[in-house]
Parts: structure tokens; sequence; C-alpha cells
């Protein structure tokens, strides 16, 4: 093993000590004890890696690093006043460290911490997709999709052009905005690129199947998931959100399907919304290096299609 290699793997338990620190202060009940434990375990995992020949990582990863080291050694685990200021500065540390790890393709733990303002934006947003698929035309939808996605991708691309823009449009955005979104393309542009794929199949119902199963499931299950979760499955995922956007994805797909009036018969309506919330589940859950934004409709769209192709049905009216 390469020292550089080596030094990575040290990066990465930093990751996952620092991850459970900003676990520990996102609990409704802080202590400072809890916070003091976390904070000596990612102080632990800084030495060790600072011990290490942490100079021959990448300088994106040193310098993140070096920030890091700076507000930990800062954090004063009693003075519970310090707290948010602290954390928010960490947060955005975190974000370019996770980011840089990333980079050299080294899979970290993301913040996904709770924002009932982006689940909201997130629901509602599926809702005016519903609302458009039920009263435009499958030859209407790809133009309003693909002018979505027009605006999305032009805005990350003046985000990469200018740090400005990107730090505006951070401070802009930043009620239903992930810090982790500062580094990379934000799961809106990879929403309405998915919707622009999902309207190219000129299916209404593969189409509002996909954007029910994202836009409510996702974030209900998002939610359950950090508050109740305790069984962990892939890629920080637990037992309990996958089981909730099964359930939530299912009743969604039904209600959606309804709106374009599809002449499945009952038995096969439930199995195919079932088959779309399960496929979107496992989408979730496995997801690390694609969106699931972006994978999530596109697998739930496509699994109904394969079900209905095998039964000998089709999606198109």
């Amino acid at each position: 093993m390469t020292a550089q290699v080596a030094t990575l793997e040290l990066s990465h338990s930093l990751a996952v000590e620092l991850h459970a620190l900003f676990r520990a202060l996102d609990l409704r009940i802080q202590t400072p004890e809890l916070v003091r434990d976390k904070l000596e375990a990612a102080g632990r995992a800084l030495d060790e890696l600072l011990e290490a020949e942490w100079n021959l990582v990448p300088d994106a990863v040193a310098q993140s690093v070096e920030r890091v080291a700076e507000l930990l050694r800062e954090w004063t685990p009693d003075d519970v006043e310090t707290w948010a200021d602290l954390k928010a500065q960490l947060r955005e540390a975190y974000a370019g460290f996770a980011s840089a790890l990333q980079a050299e393709q080294v899979a970290v733990p993301e913040l996904r911490p709770t924002n009932y303002t982006r689940s909201a934006f997130h629901m509602m947003a599926a809702g005016v997709c519903l609302m458009l698929v039920t009263t435009l035309t499958p030859e209407q939808l790809p133009w309003v999709a693909g002018g979505f996605a027009v605006w999305g991708w032009s805005l990350e691309t003046l985000r990469r052009i200018s740090a400005t823009a990107n730090r505006w449009m951070m401070v802009l955005f930043r009620p239903i905005a992930h810090e982790q979104e500062r580094h990379r393309v934000n799961s809106a542009t990879w929403y309405v690129t998915a919707l622009v794929l999902l309207t190219l199949t000129y299916s209404p119902l593969l189409s509002v199947v996909g954007v029910a199963v994202l836009g409510f499931a996702d974030p209900i299950a998002g939610l359950v998931g950090r508050r109740w979760g305790r069984i962990r499955l892939a890629n920080n995922r637990s037992l309990e959100g996958s089981l909730t956007f099964v359930v939530v994805g299912t009743a969604a797909a039904l209600v959606a399907m309804q709106l374009v009036q599809p002449t499945l018969g009952p038995g096969l309506t439930w199995a195919v919304a079932v088959t779309a919330a399960v496929a979107g589940a496992f989408a979730e859950l496995l997801s690390r290096r694609v969106d699931d934004n972006f994978s999530i409709p596109l697998v739930a769209a496509g699994s109904v299609a394969a079900l209905l192709a095998l039964v000998g049905t089709s999606p198109w009216p």
C-alpha cells in the first residue's frame, strides 16, 4: 500500500468521525458530554492523519484538512452558545473535504441534515410536475422540461465559471440547499434532467409514476430515516427509511396514476405502484456516484415499463 493510499484511508476515517459529530449535533437533545466524545474521536482521527505523510495527498484534500483542523481546535464543547456558528463553518469545511476526497474516488458519508423547507419544496415541485403532465400533451412536455433543464444547467455553468456567482447562489438557495452542493451539481438540476428523459418516453403513465415516487417517497423517507433510522444499510441509508420509501412510494404512485386514468385493472395498478416504489427504494439505497434525484425516477419508470412489457401491456395510451 502506498503512502498516499494509506493517507487517503486516514482521511476517510476522519470524514466518518466528523459525520458522527454532525449526527450528535443534529440530535434533538444535545449534551456537551456526547458532543465532547464525538469531538475527541474526530480529534484523534485528525491527529492520526496529521502524523502521517498527509502532505502526499492532493492539494484540495490538504487544504480542506487544514481548514477542518483549524475549526476543530477552536471548538469548546462546553460552550453551547458557540455550537451553531462553528457547526455551520465546519459543515462548509466538511463539504469541501468530502468533495476533494470524492474526486480521488474515496467514498465518504454525506451530510443530509433534516431540512423541512427542502422536503416541502421537493413535494411542491412534484405536485407542479404532476399538474403539468395532466394539463399538457405528451408532445408539449419535453419542451417545458427541456426549458427547465436549460435553465438549471446554465446556472451550473455560471457557478463553475464564477466563484462569486456560486457563493451568491448558495446564499440565495440556502433554505433548500445542502452544503455539499456548493462543490457539485445540485440535486434540482439532476431532477429536471431526469424529467426531460421521462417526458421523452411520451408516456404520461411512466412520467407520473417516476415523479410521484421521487417527489413524495424520497423526502418523507429521508425525514423518517434521519429521525428514527437505527438499522443502517448501504450508503448510510436506514432500513426504517427504506421501508417508509416503499409504503409512501406505493401510495403516491397509486394516486398519481389516477390522474392519467390508466386502464390497467386493480391488480395490475397495484403491481405497477409497488414495483415503482420498490425499484425507487433500491435506486435510492444504492445511488452513490449518481444523484438519486436522477436515478430514482428513471429506475422507477423503467421498472414499470419492464413490468408492463412482461405482461403484454403498453404504457402508452
